[in-house]
């Protein structure tokens, strides 16, 4: 999967006011890297926020009762998330790199593991994978690369999700994605018990830094600033969020299953349990689509629609009906932003192009959709 049509579109044409950069390929470099030092920073204050958050997620204090019942588990193959497209002026352009232009690159960085991955991505050469998965068989991006990739087989995908537990034990990630391997093995219970090793866990999915290496490594072999964003933006798919939400659907169904043979006390649980996984994407943070964000809104309609409308929820005197409504409304009005800002993104101006480029690295495409409307959206109304 692609990032949405909006985010891969900011790409190329929106940091063309950048193009004024006739600086020399070393000067660029530099200037990424301040660049990525910045976001590594931002990131890093995103994970205590999002530490924050899960602490606040309400959690059952109970875990679904073991052994689970039998469920059939989701099938991504005929549905699944909505791939963005590309403009049509641009959509047969081959976007790739050579393996050859990268030696350079690969020798700067002295063939590290994040500069391999880059290289991977960039030029779809399946031996620079190999070699980042030889040399660095405990890196947890590595893993997440391997792991994710289309053509892995089921047993090496499940050799690279423990790689990747193993690596990242903080990371809620690891436990999800090893959730859903878990389902489509019929292994049931220890599905449940990875639900239950992400509660309290930060979530990073990686996808900010691999954005941010694509576009060094385009940088690196000679694309200009614009190209190189847009090239780095169109490339990057988003395998986690099909996972992320087949994981979600999962335990869902988990729960109809636990409701059907008459436990309700696990069957809250487990609904609780794809409610708290779909409230990791559900908010917009630094350097996420808001592909991302619809999914988490879309897992917890979900779980919603499968509660009893009139129970309670939570502690505030709202019903299951009450929180679903405002969930839906969120996620509607997400979507109708995200028409209205597809509407004026082929008339904004380079400069308009750059700064929303920005502010979706920084502070979420949410509030960069909400700078267009405002700002742009306004212009446009009012010439």
């Amino acid at each position: 999967m692609a990032l949405t049509k909006t985010q891969l579109t900011i790409g190329g044409i929106a940091i063309a006011a950048l193009a004024v950069a006739l600086v020399v390929q070393n000067g660029l470099q530099k200037s990424l890297r301040r660049e990525n030092e910045t976001l590594q920073q931002k990131v890093a204050k995103l994970s205590a926020d999002n530490q924050s958050l899960a602490d606040k997620i309400s959690i059952s204090p109970h875990i679904p009762h073991l052994p689970a019942p039998a469920i059939q588990v989701s099938d991504s193959s005929g549905s699944g998330v909505d791939t963005p497209t590309l403009y049509s002026r641009l959509k047969d352009k081959d976007l790739k790199l050579k393996a050859a232009q990268l030696e350079a690159y690969l020798a700067a960085n002295g063939r590290s593991a994040a500069s391999l991955l880059a290289a991977y991505r960039t030029t779809s050469d399946p031996a620079l994978l190999s070699e980042a998965m030889r040399n660095f068989p405990d890196n947890p991006e590595v893993a997440f690369e391997a792991a994710t990739r289309k053509d892995v087989s089921p047993d090496e995908q499940r050799h690279w999700l423990d790689v990747l537990k193993k690596s990242a034990p903080d990371n809620a990630l690891a436990n999800y994605l090893s959730a859903l391997d878990d389902f489509k093995t019929a292994q049931t219970d220890q599905a449940v018990k990875e639900f239950t090793a992400a509660a309290g866990k930060h979530f990073e999915d990686y996808s900010s830094q691999r954005y941010q290496n694509d576009t060094e490594a385009y940088l690196a072999a000679g694309s200009s600033v614009p190209d190189a964003k847009f090239a780095a933006g169109t490339g990057l798919t988003l395998p986690q969020l099909q996972m992320i939400k087949d994981a979600g659907l999962d335990m869902i169904e988990l729960a109809k299953s636990y409701q059907q043979t008459g436990d309700s006390a696990s069957a809250q649980a487990a609904m609780q349990m794809a409610i708290s996984l779909g409230q990791r994407y559900g908010t917009s943070s630094p350097g996420e689509p808001v592909l991302s964000q619809l999914v988490g809104l879309s897992i917890e309609m979900r779980a919603l629609n499968a509660m009893d409308p009139n129970a309670a929820y939570g502690n505030n005197g709202q019903t299951v009906q009450d929180q679903l409504s405002q969930i839906k409304q969120q996620h509607d009005s997400l979507r109708q932003q995200s028409e209205q800002v597809n509407a004026l993104l082929p008339s904004m101006s380079e400069q308009e192009w750059a700064i929303y480029n920005d502010r979706w690295l920084t502070l979420g495409e949410q509030n960069a959709y909400q700078w267009v409307i405002n700002r742009y959206g306004r212009n446009a109304a009012n010439p």
